[in-house]
């Protein structure tokens, strides 16, 4: 396992283009954003002197109120495209490393539009498995109304959640390495979870390990941001600072984890 950890960082030192996709993704999230702000009228709440009022004007404001759900809904949906893209772009590249094929990051883009409705199918069938364990928790809740058996079956909510995020942890290897279809996928993942239970729980807990390590970086500087705040310029840079190396680090990790899950699926 600690040999697979150092070889998904080796590849991504050696493939830095792996961290494109998220960077676009982070790029088209800010300009969504920042549409959204303008679009919808949302800055004249956030810079108002008096914000509460103006919030307050907003929702017994019905067609304004309309206008910024209606903008928030488009914007939430453009994010949701762009982010499945730049998903199939990120794992289109990946495949390509372990498959030893080289192929220009245009031709990557290009082969990624095969996998995004795979990957969409896979989204919503996900989503609808995390889903109704859920609702039949509330449901169940509502109707017993009973403390003691809300704090049972959340807690068996959460082990369920646990098995089931084990249980798809390879889903997209074998997406982009077997099949593009949904029920087989979810079904080669749970086969290979369930042959390698142990072994997944590993993958799980490296993952976490790790992830816990390279957040160190910004609790670091959150500490010294705590110690600056009365400093002026001095905090400023520092979080302009804070800010840059989350986001580096927060990209760094998700692509080292969709690479770590790789190798060890191939191993």
């Amino acid at each position: 396992m600690i040999n697979n950890i150092k070889r998904g960082f080796d590849i991504l030192i050696k493939n830095p283009r792996l961290l494109l996709p998220d960077i676009i993704l982070l790029i088209f999230i800010l300009v969504f954003s920042g549409l959204f702000v303008f679009i919808s009228g949302v800055y004249t709440i956030i810079f108002s002197v008096n914000f509460e009022e103006s919030l307050r004007s907003l929702i017994s404001n019905t067609p304004e109120l309309m206008k910024v759900l209606l903008t928030l809904a488009v914007a939430a949906l453009l994010s949701f495209i762009t982010g499945i893209t730049t998903s199939a772009l990120k794992y289109e590249l990946i495949k390509n490393i372990f498959v030893n094929k080289k192929i220009t990051f245009m031709k990557a883009f290009s082969n990624s539009k095969y996998y995004f409705l795979p990957i969409l199918y896979l989204k919503i069938a996900t989503f609808i498995i995390y889903i109704i364990p859920l609702l039949v928790l509330v449901l169940l809740v509502a109707l017993f109304k009973s403390t003691i058996l809300a704090a049972i079956l959340i807690g068996l909510l959460l082990i369920l959640y646990i098995i089931l995020t084990l249980a798809f942890l390879f889903r997209y290897p074998i997406l982009f390495l077997k099949t593009k279809k949904t029920k087989e996928i979810l079904l080669a993942s749970y086969n290979y979870f369930k042959q390698k239970k142990a072994y997944s729980l590993l993958l799980v807990l490296s993952i976490f390990i790790v992830s816990l390590i390279l957040s160190l970086f910004t609790t670091i500087l959150n500490i010294l941001l705590a110690f600056a705040q009365n400093l002026g310029i001095v905090f400023t840079i520092l979080f302009i600072l804070y800010v840059i190396i989350r986001i580096l680090v927060n990209m760094v990790t998700s692509v080292w984890v969709s690479v770590f899950i790789f190798i060890s699926y191939k191993k």
